[in-house]
């Protein structure tokens, strides 16, 4: 370590601590750092919370019906083989026996395929909601918690 670079370092650090004790020096550097509006702040911590609360209701609520819907569709589903199998058991021959259950796969699979992607439609419209909903409200609000004072000198 050089010696000047020592003696320098200490010679900042004394000429800060002199402008700690100088209370004129210490205020006038105080004005150009930026301050926190706590009224504002508060009032921003409350707004997101009600944005949060917002947005978990409205996620609550969609995977409500997600569970609803995805119930019926399970219903419906049971419902159709139970119906194909009083079907099949009532053929007369194998072939009808047969074409019963090849129309009932294939009416599962585009059912279950359509339900598939209401529910996926469904979750997505909820999520791009609660995202336009935080993304809109909660920055939103970070700018104003935080402001500078500007004092012009005449």
């Amino acid at each position: 370590m050089n010696k000047d670079n020592g003696s320098q370092s200490a010679a900042q650090f004394f000429d800060t601590m002199k402008s700690f004790m100088n209370p004129e020096a210490f205020l006038g550097n105080m004005k150009n750092i930026p301050t926190m509006d706590f009224s504002s702040f508060t009032n921003g911590v409350k707004k997101n919370t009600e944005i949060l609360t917002t947005a978990n209701q409205l996620a609550s609520d969609s995977a409500q019906v997600m569970v609803k819907r995805s119930a019926e569709a399970l219903q419906n589903s049971a419902s159709e083989m139970f119906n194909t199998v009083k079907e099949i058991l009532s053929a007369e021959n194998i072939e009808e026996a047969a074409a019963c259950q090849q129309q009932y796969i294939k009416s599962a699979i585009e059912n279950s395929m359509n339900n598939s992607k209401e529910i996926v439609d469904m979750m997505t419209k909820a999520s791009m909601e609660i995202f336009q909903l935080m993304g809109n409200g909660v920055s939103e609000h970070v700018d104003h918690a935080f402001t500078k004072k500007c004092t012009s000198k005449s």
